[in-house]
């Protein structure tokens, strides 16, 4: 493919993410392996000039070689783990009016989308079930509960 001088950090930063992307999609765990090593070692020792980023990202990529690697011998990714993170930081971003942590848990279990299994976890004790809530709580958990039979809370 012939391409323009002006388009070629395009070109090459193209073909970098093409071929990661290509490595960690083979089924091959060896061949998957084999072709990352090959960019990382490309985009460490072999860029054209004006690619400061990429060639960070090459030096990087070989520094954390094992971890990145070791994907393919385990199949294993923090990327579940990340995302429930971005979607935590981004809940707390909006819910600094939050006044009860019971309330701020209960919104980022909704949030996450982890509720069901939370709640279903909740129930396993043996306390009463708060009527206000419809159940879905421990009464000893509710805020709402402990304020209407003269316990001490706040409602937030």
């Amino acid at each position: 493919m012939v391409v323009d001088d002006r388009h070629r950090p395009f070109a090459v930063t193209w073909r970098v993410y093409q071929d990661v992307i290509d490595a960690y999609a083979d089924h091959d765990r060896r061949r998957g392996k084999t072709e990352l090593t090959r960019v990382i070692d490309a985009i460490r020792s072999g860029l054209p000039d004006g690619l400061d980023e990429l060639a960070q990202l090459g030096r990087t990529l070989h520094r954390r070689r094992a971890d990145v690697l070791a994907y393919f011998e385990y199949r294993a990714s923090n990327g579940p783990t990340e995302a429930i993170n971005g979607r935590l930081e981004g809940l707390r971003r909006h819910a600094l009016g939050f006044r009860n942590l019971l309330h701020y848990r209960i919104r980022s279990l909704l949030h996450c989308g982890n509720l069901t299994h939370a709640i279903d976890a909740l129930q396993v004790r043996k306390s009463p079930k708060c009527p206000v809530l419809g159940g879905l709580l421990p009464q000893s958990m509710c805020t709402r509960c402990r304020l209407d039979v003269g316990g001490p809370g706040r409602t937030g």
